[in-house]
């Protein structure tokens, strides 16, 4: 062992083992390693000298650094191999769960073909025949129903076309109504004392001679006085009743209405 830490070029007396030697194995990593290399400083100075020693020393000291890197590599690999084994678990877990989705894949497709199969059988099927009770007890039934719903619109068309009917009969009425109603107002206002009134006024507007127009009390056309003869009667002639025009003092008179004029 010292002579792996001396870089193997120490006396033969020293590279024995050290169970011979009375000397406790050295174990790397541990305190142990300086006492050993305390207890065997003196020889190795004896048979190197201490400058020697010292670069000897250092080269142990570098070999001993490669060694802790290699058990820091080891030790890293064997982390590794920890990491490795978790990532195989991990993997053995995901192809559990890809092999359940890839069969619950497997059983909705199952199911997906049998609706298919279904879907395709439906089709496939014939249509029930015409002599089906059944499919003849339905189309029965739809005739019926259209028979019954264009009776229903006819008889809706009729309502209307009678309604339209009777609202130009009501209008019409309407106007009858208001036609006769001013009918019986121009009666009323013609009754006949109004007619009288109005055709005594209007035979009075064309009588030239004044004389007419005295209340009938004072006008005698039948004279009894004894001693009468034909020069007492007064002769008139009709075209003095056309065309004349009263005077302008007799305005008054002919401008009363004809109750007034004998009043």
């Amino acid at each position: 062992m010292l002579g792996s830490l001396v870089g193997q070029n120490v006396a033969q007396e020293l590279l024995l083992p050290a169970s011979e030697r009375g000397v406790s194995p050295p174990n790397l990593g541990d305190i142990q390693v300086r006492m050993h290399v305390e207890r065997e400083k003196t020889p190795l100075l004896q048979c190197f000298g201490a400058d020697d020693f010292v670069i000897r020393v250092l080269g142990t000291l570098k070999h001993l650094h490669m060694l802790l890197g290699q058990v820091s590599q080891l030790q890293t690999g064997a982390s590794s191999f920890d990491s490795l084994a978790e990532t195989a678990r991990l993997t053995a877990n995901v192809g559990e769960l890809t092999a359940l989705i890839d069969k619950q894949g497997s059983n909705f497709q199952a199911e997906i073909q049998g609706l298919q199969a279904k879907i395709a059988r439906s089709i496939a099927q014939p249509r029930p025949a015409p002599s089906d009770p059944d499919v003849n007890q339905l189309m029965d039934d739809i005739l019926r129903l259209t028979r019954k719903l264009y009776s229903f619109g006819t008889t809706r068309g009729d309502a209307v076309t009678q309604r339209e009917h009777l609202e130009k009969e009501l209008q019409s009425s309407k106007r009858l109504v208001e036609d006769l109603q001013t009918k019986v107002a121009n009666s009323a206002a013609t009754s006949p004392s109004g007619l009288m009134d109005f055709i005594m006024e209007h035979s009075f507007d064309r009588v030239k001679d004044v004389s007419l127009t005295r209340p009938l009390e004072h006008w005698d056309p039948l004279p009894t006085r004894s001693g009468a003869n034909d020069d007492d009667f007064m002769t008139y002639d009709p075209k003095d009743f056309e065309d004349s025009e009263p005077d302008d003092d007799d305005d008054e008179t002919y401008s009363k209405p004809a109750g007034q004029a004998f009043a």
